[in-house]
């Protein structure tokens, strides 16, 4: 079901679509984003980005790369299992793309992991950019998408 554009504050909308991009992490795209919106694709990026400061890819990137992080500290499951799990179809481009964010790969991060799932905060997790202090006085830790 789509969500028409006057149901809900910018803010609020733009929240709504980051919950939903951590519920649908493993299949997410920007045209089920749009679809599920009723917006375009350009428009879900512009509200994303004014909300967030990151772009679409930004965001989806760093949501699963530090979800990622928080299942190679908190799980045995294997690299290409937790690439798979946070929507990456292939080991090596999940790999480049961890690297990118920590400069390390996942398997020296699970040696020697430089953040735990106790260290990453709401804003880092969910709420990238500007809307970190809009919700971090709702957002409890135990209200985190899994």
């Amino acid at each position: 079901t789509a969500v028409l554009e006057n149901e809900l504050p910018m803010d609020t909308l733009a929240l709504d679509m980051i919950f939903y991009i951590h519920k649908n992490l493993q299949s997410i795209s920007l045209p089920d984003l749009a679809a599920r919106y009723g917006y375009s694709e350009a428009h879900c990026s512009r509200l994303l980005k004014q909300a967030t400061g990151y772009t679409y890819v930004e965001l989806v990137r760093s949501v699963r790369i530090k979800q990622a992080a928080t299942l190679l500290s908190d799980t045995d499951l294997s690299i290409t299992d937790i690439g798979f799990s946070v929507g990456y179809e292939n080991t090596e481009t999940f790999i480049r793309a961890f690297k990118k964010e920590f400069h390390i790969t996942p398997s020296q991060f699970r040696a020697h992991p430089i953040i735990s799932a106790d260290t990453l905060q709401t804003s880092d997790v969910i709420c990238p950019g500007a809307l970190a202090s809009s919700f971090s006085s709702v957002l409890p830790a135990t209200d985190l998408p899994h």
